[in-house]
Parts: C-alpha cells; structure tokens; sequence
C-alpha cells in the first residue's frame, strides 16, 4: 500500500508537472500571439498614419499663404493702387494665420516623433535658424550698400535682434530706410519660437485627452488673447500693448487649431476631406459680412479657413509635389520691397511682378544651398 500510494504521488506529480508545463506553453504561445497581433496591428496604425500624413499638398497651401504675404505687404508699401474688392478677395487667405495653424499642425507630430525635447529641439534649430541667419546676411549687405549702417551700436544691436527673437525691434538709426522697418516680415519668429517651447508641454498635458478639454483650453486662450490685449491697451503703456502682440500667448489659438487637428486626425479628416469646400464656404461667410470674433485674426474665420486647407490638401495629394520654398519666399521678400522703395521703384502694377520674380530666385537658392545643408542634418539629428 505504501509503495502503491508513492507511486501514485509520484505520477500525480509527474502529470501535475507536464500538465502545468503544456499549460504554461499554450498560454506562452497565446500571450506571444496576441503580443504579436497588437504589434502588427500598432505597426499597422502608424504605417497608416504616417502615409495619411505624407499624402497632402500641404506644401501648395505654405506656398500660397507666403506670396499672400508678400503680395500684401508689396501692394501696401509699393503703393500699388488695385481695387478694394480684389484686395478683400486677396486677404481673405490670409497668410499669417495659415503659417500659425499649420505649424501647430505639423509641429503636434514632431513633437510625437523626438525622442527626447534636446532631440526636438535641435531639429527645429535647424529647420529655422541657418536659413535665418543667411538671409539676414543679405539683407545687411542690401541695407549699408543702399542706405548705410546708420548708428553702429544700434546696428550691432538690429543684427543681433534679427538673427534670435527679437525681430520686431528697429532702431531708430534705420527708420529712414524703406519703409520704416528694414524686415519687418520677420516679426513672426519669435512668436513661432515661443510656441516651438510652449508646444512641447502642451502636447504632455494634452495628448490623449476628451475632446471637451480640448475646447475649453481653446476658448481660454481666446479670452487671454482677447482680455490680455484689451486690458494692456486701456491700463498699460503703447509699448507694453506691443510687447503682448509679440508673444506665443497673442495668437497660442491660432496654433491650438492646427494641434486639435493634429490630434483629432483619425476623427475628423474624413470629415474635412469630404467636405472641404463647406467649411471654406463657412470662412468666406464669416470673412466677407465681419460677422467674426477678432483675437488679432478672426477666430472663425480662421477655424473653418484651416479645416477647408486641410480638407483640400488631404483630398487633392498630387495637386504639387515640388519643392517647397515657401520659408525662403517668408524671409527675403521685404528685403527686395525696401530695396525696391530706396531705389524710388513704386506705384505700377509690374513692380509686385518683379518683387515676386525676384523673392522667388532667392528663396529658391537658398532652399537649395543653405536649405538643403539644413535639411540633412535635420534629418541625422
């Protein structure tokens, strides 16, 4: 009896033993299967993603919000007379609010991609500043050998304020030149720097989130826009005011929209792309009767004026596939208008052509030269 009882232990556990080994093999093989099956399918999500994103013509919106840019400020400061409908029609794609929300847009998915914020950070250094720093050059060179260095310390001071963030300053040494400001174009960066930083924690806090704390972090920054402006100028200095409109916190509802679609992608492109020209029409409605809530641009306007960009881009992929020089366009067209003012050329209609024909050469040299430098090590960072 004792031997049988052993025996029977023994087996017992010899089978307890093979049963839990082939329990724990077929749970090995399930777990590893399932692991593999979300793998492939998460694999499968981002491949798709990131096709979704690549297939656009966003590149065709950034070059026609940059010549709406220097087609506004030629007709304004070569004074070319056109008509006051054409010039509404012209303003109505507005090029500032695009370049915001379309930043926020693709800087939502850089931001997904950095390893860590040095690498993100790096990567937008060189997507802004060795272009910068060129073109900053040639505006120098056209200014002293048009107008002259004017007071060096202010000078010295101008360069250094072009080449970081602090664009919007000029000293009064080179008022007389141009029109008043020698690139005042390039007000812009700093915002977009500001926002580069600011977008970073943004995206921590946000990521993920409902879609009601998206809107209520939207509505906030309108009414700090709104009231934070509305508040300088009646209690603050005429400066004060100024120095608002130079910060992330002025126009941080502008980036928001090109973030909440950047994160809403999956929900709301279908959408926008079947329906692309009901919400331009929407823009154009709100744009053309002032019917709008003014936040530096208007707010709808520019809501439903990027929801049609996107749309549209979306929908259209092969409208262009060329180049896209459009920063260039952006950083060196005040430099051929204020060139074109000190040598007395304003007040025809061709002078916006020759502005046009000449900005296009040089950003498209510097988009292959400077540029291209910059592109590849973008692209190793």
């Amino acid at each position: 009896r004792q031997t049988d009882r052993q025996t029977d232990r023994q087996t017992d556990r010899q089978t307890d033993r093979q049963t839990d080994r082939q329990t724990d093999r077929q749970t090995d093989r399930q777990t590893d299967r399932q692991t593999d099956r979300q793998t492939d399918r998460q694999t499968d999500r981002q491949t798709d993603r990131q096709t979704d994103r690549q297939a656009n013509c966003l590149t065709f919106f950034r070059l026609l919000a940059a010549l709406q840019v220097l087609s506004g400020h030629a007709i304004r400061h070569l004074d070319i007379a056109l008509p006051a409908p054409f010039i509404k029609v012209i303003y109505f794609f507005s090029g500032v609010p695009v370049f915001f929300a379309l930043s926020g847009y693709l800087v939502w998915f850089s931001v997904e991609r950095s390893r860590d914020f040095k690498n993100y950070a790096r990567r937008r250094f060189w997507r802004i500043y060795p272009e910068l720093w060129v073109a900053v050059l040639v505006e120098i060179i056209v200014m002293i050998f048009l107008y002259g260095p004017g007071d060096k310390k202010g000078l010295a001071l101008f360069i250094f304020g072009q080449a970081t963030v602090f664009q919007f300053w000029t000293p009064d040494s080179l008022r007389g030149y141009g029109c008043g400001t020698p690139n005042g174009a390039l007000w812009t960066i700093g915002v977009i720097v500001q926002f580069y930083i600011v977008v970073w924690f943004l995206y921590k806090v946000l990521h993920g989130k409902k879609i009601y704390l998206w809107a209520v972090c939207w509505v906030g920054s309108i009414i700090v826009s709104i009231v934070g402006n509305a508040v300088l100028g009646f209690f603050a200095p005429e400066v004060v005011q100024k120095l608002f409109n130079q910060t992330f916190l002025r126009y941080l509802w502008l980036f928001a929209i090109g973030c909440f679609f950047a994160e809403f992608q999956e929900v709301f492109l279908r959408l926008v792309k079947r329906f692309w020209w009901g919400t331009l029409l929407v823009a154009a409605l709100f744009y053309f009767t002032g019917i709008d809530l003014e936040a530096g641009y208007g707010v709808i306007t520019s809501f439903f004026l990027f929801a049609g960009v996107i749309g549209f881009a979306y929908r259209y992929p092969g409208l262009y596939r060329g180049k896209d020089f459009s920063y260039g366009i952006y950083l060196y067209h005040m430099t051929v208008v204020n060139a074109m003012i000190t040598g007395g050329m304003r007040g025809k209609s061709v002078d916006i052509m020759i502005v046009i024909l000449i900005t296009c050469v040089l950003s498209w040299l510097s988009t292959e030269t400077i540029g291209r430098i910059s592109r590849d090590r973008k692209a190793r960072v």
